[in-house]
């Protein structure tokens, strides 16, 4: 729906198949990852991403989307560790 609905322009190419696919494969597989890793994973991403550099390995992925399924998820621990670190609370 939101590809075919969303966005200020929802035109989409014959090439951007591959890209489309690729993001929906991103996304699926993290939103089957336990949430603990989730968190991990966002965490060193983002201490990567701002110049703290922790080290360590995770998915092809990047902070931003790994928080939006953090945020999209219904699950006590997502909700405690966005409250706490971003003053997001569910609705």
């Amino acid at each position: 729906m939101v590809l075919l609905a969303g966005g200020s322009s929802p035109v989409f190419y014959h090439s951007d198949h591959q890209m489309i696919e690729e993001d929906f494969d991103r996304v699926i597989g993290l939103m089957g990852q336990q949430i603990e890793k989730l968190i991990e994973d966002f965490t060193i991403l983002f201490c990567e991403t701002s110049g703290i550099g922790v080290g360590g390995t995770c998915q092809k992925a990047d902070p931003s989307t790994i928080l939006r399924v953090l945020c999209h998820m219904n699950d006590r621990t997502a909700n405690q560790f966005l409250k706490k670190y971003f003053q997001l609370a569910k609705r």
